[in-house]
């Protein structure tokens, strides 16, 4: 009888919840993104081979650091203060100026330092592909003006548009790489230039059907607004500048210290594992829109509470995964990336960890204590990078799957301990 109960309880949970309703839209709008750029990446990596698809991958971790120099922490203050201004639309919308305000002066400068150090970038990596350099450069601002609208959109609760967006731009990649692989020869310059151009095309089209315009004239909000994002700039910032360096890092390394069939070895087990994160990142959109409009302890416990059930969901889902690794590989990726398996299995692994993460970082968006953003990003790629840097001679890509991996742990622990000490001091 209470086994039945419990089973009520979790099915009026899960459908008739507000939170629950958004977290499948989003969710499925996330899987049919993720199943469409999956068969897309089958198609790079089966018909570039590991090391093009390796070159390829490199200038895409490239451009994702070059990216949050237009960024520097931004993107993180517009859940956190469109959630606390929900209802005031004059003060978003000023809020929202500021931002693109500031976010066109970075990228300008961006732009001036980039393209003159491309060379020093290639010598640092060991990546001798200037115009692949070039390429990540531009499509970092691209990328930004997706990201921005992307945040807009969820933070004003427009999931279905919100998927929408994701599945355009993931629509417009497929259909490019297919076209340049059949009429180009895999052409490596032409699929990099579609992949990077996608995002901001598929902005440009799903702007024109929105009721409530994302983009705005740049302009400096007041002080007030101003003084209050300034309280947790920084670490935003730091914090964002550590999470890219946490998704991205080890494809560097392995490219610096090892070669191009390696990287695309790692990057390949990287996107099957990408892939197997999706659920975390759709529900983390959701739960970060709506618990930065918690305010009491009481809200944020029972919040917790519920999303306990997604350490059961990581647990069944990774062990799920494990009988069906090689196979994956072989019929996806393609056979030439299965010496790749372990680190796959590892990855997939981190994947389904981030999962039990996600509800704990969401919290830290309503909470006051901005701190905690930087410090588990630095927690996190210091594990990478010196895990990585003293095992990747004797061990290869496994230094870096294993690091990733002792990273999440490590900040899984650091949360929990911070959630605990923040809500015990409210008491």
């Amino acid at each position: 009888m209470n086994i039945v109960q419990n089973l009520l309880k979790i099915k009026e949970l899960v459908f008739k919840s507000e939170a629950s309703q958004q977290s499948l839209v989003i969710t499925a709008g996330s899987f049919i993104t993720s199943g469409i750029m999956a068969v897309a990446m089958i198609l790079l990596s089966r018909f570039l081979g590991p090391e093009k698809f390796g070159v390829f991958s490199v200038s895409i971790s490239l451009m994702f650091v070059i990216s949050k120099f237009a960024d520097l922490g931004l993107n993180q203050l517009i859940p956190r203060f469109m959630g606390q201004w929900f209802f005031q639309k004059k003060k978003n919308e000023e809020f929202l100026k500021y931002i693109l305000w500031l976010k066109t002066i970075f990228s300008i400068v961006l732009l001036l330092i980039f393209f003159p150090a491309s060379g020093f970038l290639s010598q640092l990596i060991n990546y001798p592909h200037l115009e692949m350099i070039y390429w990540a450069i531009i499509g970092s601002i691209f990328i930004e003006i997706y990201s921005y609208s992307y945040l807009v959109l969820s933070s004003r609760h427009q999931f279905l548009q919100l998927s929408l967006l994701g599945i355009l731009q993931a629509l417009i990649k497929l259909i490019s790489f297919g076209v340049i692989i059949w009429f180009f020869s895999s052409n490596l310059l032409s699929i990099t230039a579609f992949y990077y151009l996608a995002p901001a095309v598929a902005v440009l089209i799903i702007s024109f059907f929105l009721k409530e315009k994302i983009f705005y004239k740049p302009k400096i909000a007041s002080y007030k607004i101003r003084a209050e994002m300034n309280k947790f700039w920084f670490h935003s910032g730091v914090g964002v500048a550590m999470m890219t360096l946490i998704g991205n890092l080890d494809i560097l390394l392995i490219q610096r210290f090892l070669n191009s069939f390696e990287t695309g070895v790692y990057a390949g087990a990287a996107r099957i594992a990408a892939f197997m994160a999706t659920l975390s990142g759709s529900i983390g959109i959701v739960l970060i829109s709506r618990v930065s409009r918690y305010k009491n302890r009481a809200d944020i416990i029972k919040y917790l509470k519920k999303s306990s059930i997604l350490v059961l969901a990581a647990v069944v889902g990774f062990v799920l995964y494990l009988p069906f690794s090689s196979l994956l590989i072989k019929y996806t990726i393609g056979p030439e990336y299965l010496s790749g398996n372990l680190a796959t299995i590892f990855l997939v692994g981190n994947s389904f960890l981030g999962l039990i993460l996600v509800p704990l970082t969401a919290v830290f968006y309503t909470l006051n204590k901005p701190s905690y953003f930087s410090i588990n990003g630095f927690i996190q790629v210091a594990c990478i990078l010196i895990g990585t840097l003293l095992f990747i001679g004797q061990y290869g890509i496994m230094a870096a799957a294993i690091s990733r991996i002792a990273a999440t742990i490590l900040s899984i622990g650091y949360s929990l301990l911070s959630v605990y000490l923040v809500l015990k001091k409210d008491k």
